[in-house]
This record gives C-alpha cells, structure tokens and sequence, in this order.
C-alpha cells in the first residue's frame, strides 16, 4: 500500500507469484520487458505463465515448488512410475499399523495434480491471461478425478488411514505416521524434506507415478519471483537488477540461502545445487505442473471445490451423483465472482 506514495521498495522478491497478481492488477508491478527475457528455453516455460497478467509480464521467477511422491526408501527401495504399481506396492506394504500410501485425499492443492492430469483446471488460461468465465472442474476430465478419489478411498486401492478424509487432521497426522514410518509413500512438497531428516527416515523423492490414463499428474505449481515497483524512481534500475537476480549464476547463489528449487536447468544442473539432493527431482516434477491461478478469483475457487469433495468422497456418491455436485461447486464460484466483481 505505499507503492502509490513512492515509499515501497524499488524490487521486490523472492515473492510468491500470486502476490504479483495481485500487485499487477492494483498497477503496483511494473510490467517487465522482452528484453529482460534471455534464455527463456532454459526456464520452466509455466514459471513464466506463473507472473502473466492479460498476457502481461509482471515478474521473473527464479524458484518453484510442487508435490511429488516422497517414499520411505527402508520400506520401498524403488519408487512405483505409474499408478498400477503403486497400488500393488502400496498393497505389499500395507500391514499392522503400517500403509503403504497415505496422504491428505481431500487436500485439493495436493490433489489438483490429478484433477490436471487427466484433463480438467481450474480457469481456462490461453494467451496468457485465465479467463473467470470458464472453469473446468466439472468438465469430463475433472468428474473423472474426482471419481478416482471416490474410489481410491472407498474400494481401499490403495487403502488409505481413515484419517485421510479428516480435513481437521488429515495433513499432521499422516505427516506424523510418515515421520514414524508408518506410511511407505505420500504426496507431499519439499518442505517435508527437513522434519524427515529430524526423524531420521531414509526417505527419497521421485516424480508422481502416471495416471492409468498414462498422463503424467500435473501439480499445482508455486513461484517465486522477482517484480519492480511501478512507482519506483528507479525503474531502469530496479529492472536492471531483476535481470541480473533471475540469471543463472544469481539464482544458485540464492540457491544456498533459499535450498528452493530453481526455475533455470542451467542452475539446477549446477554442482552446488546438484550436491543438494533431491532439486533435480523436484526440477522435473515441475516440468509437468500447472501454475496456481495468479487472479484474484482463485479466492471463490477453494471452498465450493472442497465442498464437493467433501460429498463426493467420503460419501461415496454415485456416479450420476458426482457431475451435479461438481455443477453446484461451479456455480458457486461464478456466482462468488460476479458479486466479487
């Protein structure tokens, strides 16, 4: 808010994208130039996607995050690559207090990834802009989602801790029975790595196995960028020192004080950051994924989502049940948006 009185910060950042959305709208970012755009076939091009605003660049990113698939490698030495194999891995491993997958199945952040990966999203994003008017969650590929999800927990394929289901609980419980080794498998993001350290599990990270579709999942992603402030009296400045930040030899020395993901390969393929670990994997996990909605209109979006998660899952429901709570949930949010707007 002190932007428009000239007394912000000239740059901003590491900041989450969807704050540059955000600040693009109220004309807070200034929009960066094409000339400041070098390399982009080194970069996750959905980075970019990540800080447009109508089809405007408002940022440049220089980390990611997403889930993937975080095993216990005591229990599985060698993560499943599609989802056939992790039912029947899940399966082997699942006995006494001990499951083979668990994670939070009513969490839509982490199961976006398979509403995406088989078709369906959240705003139709074309020429770098979304647009509010069409929602796809209760497209064909997203009913088919959510009747995965049904399924996965009602048919026990693989078989779920009840407190799956429990949006009270669902997230540390199950975080809690990995850090005890009772869960072999789960979908989680980096953040997970440093309490799995503490507890002491020998864990490893791999891509999210493909759907039975054969489609890879595709995770939400989150960005961290750099913006500029468009009421700064140092512009030329300001964009100056965002080229130089987001290149590749600045992004892995932020590298070694964030431990987050770069968007570039050529600091991924870095030998620091290579020594890291696990960034190369979760690299390429971000290849496959969808950026969170940068708008405003992503607010409307959660709670009719989880709403018919909540119906469609833990009830059951039947088939012709699930296209019309998944209408409701659509509904809802245009109407949210209209009032909004």
């Amino acid at each position: 808010d002190r932007g428009p009185a000239g007394e912000g910060p000239d740059v901003f950042g590491p900041i989450a994208h969807d704050w540059i959305g955000e600040f693009a709208i109220q004309q807070i970012a200034l929009e960066i130039p094409n000339t400041l755009l070098k390399d982009t076939d080194d970069i996750i091009p959905a980075s970019l996607d990540a800080a447009r605003i109508d089809g405007k660049l408002y940022a440049m990113p220089v980390f990611v995050e997403s889930v993937a698939l975080i095993y216990n490698k005591d229990l599985v030495p060698e993560p499943p690559t599609t989802w056939d194999e992790l039912v029947a891995v899940a399966g082997e491993q699942t006995q006494g207090d001990v499951y083979g997958f668990g994670f939070p199945l009513l969490e839509q952040y982490h199961t976006g990834a398979i509403f995406m990966g088989l078709g369906g999203y959240i705003f139709k994003y074309e020429n770098g802009a979304f647009d509010t008017t069409d929602i796809g969650l209760n497209n064909e590929g997203s009913v088919e989602a959510a009747k995965f999800l049904r399924d996965m927990y009602n048919t026990g394929a693989p078989q779920l801790p009840e407190v799956a289901i429990d949006r009270a609980n669902m997230h540390a419980v199950q975080e809690g029975m990995m850090e005890a080794g009772q869960i072999a498998m789960t979908i989680n993001g980096p953040w997970r790595e440093t309490p799995l350290k503490s507890a002491g599990i020998n864990y490893g990270v791999a891509k999210l196995p493909a759907l039975p579709n054969g489609e890879p999942m595709r995770p939400f992603l989150g960005v961290q960028t750099f913006g500029a402030n468009a009421f700064s009296e140092n512009k030329e400045a300001a964009l100056d020192f965002i080229s130089f930040a987001s290149c590749t030899s600045s992004v892995v020395e932020l590298f070694k004080s964030y431990q987050r993901v770069p968007v570039r390969q050529s600091a991924v393929d870095d030998a620091t950051v290579q020594a890291s670990g696990n960034i190369a994997i979760w690299k390429s996990q971000a290849d496959d994924g969808v950026p969170m909605p940068n708008i405003p209109a992503m607010s409307n979006v959660w709670k009719p989502w989880g709403d018919a998660m909540d119906a469609i899952v833990p009830a059951n429901a039947p088939d012709d049940q699930v296209k019309v709570l998944l209408d409701n949930a659509v509904t809802q949010i245009q109407t949210a948006i209209e009032q909004t707007n």
